[in-house]
């Protein structure tokens, strides 16, 4: 009987030490747990704030993609002028060039124009000379 006690009590503390053992592992298992949770909880946040952030980066991409989308239509558009302009500053190159040489032969005309004058007014002056000569002579005959 005695021996059967003493291995009673014997699993009884055996029995004792594994509800506690037991005991102490739920305790770490739910500690284990509360901590995986807050871990999964922060992840979530994070994840969420993740999320967040790619969202606003793709609004800035697509806001980004429009105003290139504008600066090459402005760039276009401001070649195309250039080209037009370039094409005017020619034709008003030539149209200058064009008027110099009018302005040139007309230069040219008016020089020949003034010499033939001159040597007009020569004869003319030389012919006055004449007419006077002949009057005086005819006022004296």
């Amino acid at each position: 009987r005695t021996s059967a006690k003493e291995e009673r009590s014997s699993l009884e503390e055996k029995l004792a030490r594994a509800e506690q053992r037991f005991d102490d592992a739920q305790k770490e298992l739910d500690a284990s747990r509360a901590r995986s949770e807050a871990q999964a909880a922060g992840h979530v946040e994070a994840t969420k704030q993740l999320n967040d952030k790619i969202l606003a980066l793709s609004t800035d991409t697509a806001r980004l993609n429009a105003t290139i989308e504008t600066l090459q239509h402005a760039a276009d558009s401001a070649k195309s002028e250039q080209t037009a302009l370039s094409a005017q500053l020619k034709d008003a190159e030539r149209s200058l060039a064009t008027k110099l040489q009018e302005h040139a032969a007309l230069k040219a005309s008016a020089d020949a124009k003034d010499s033939t004058v001159q040597s007009l007014q020569g004869k003319v002056d030389g012919l006055l000379n004449e007419v006077d000569a002949l009057t005086r002579k005819h006022a004296l005959e």
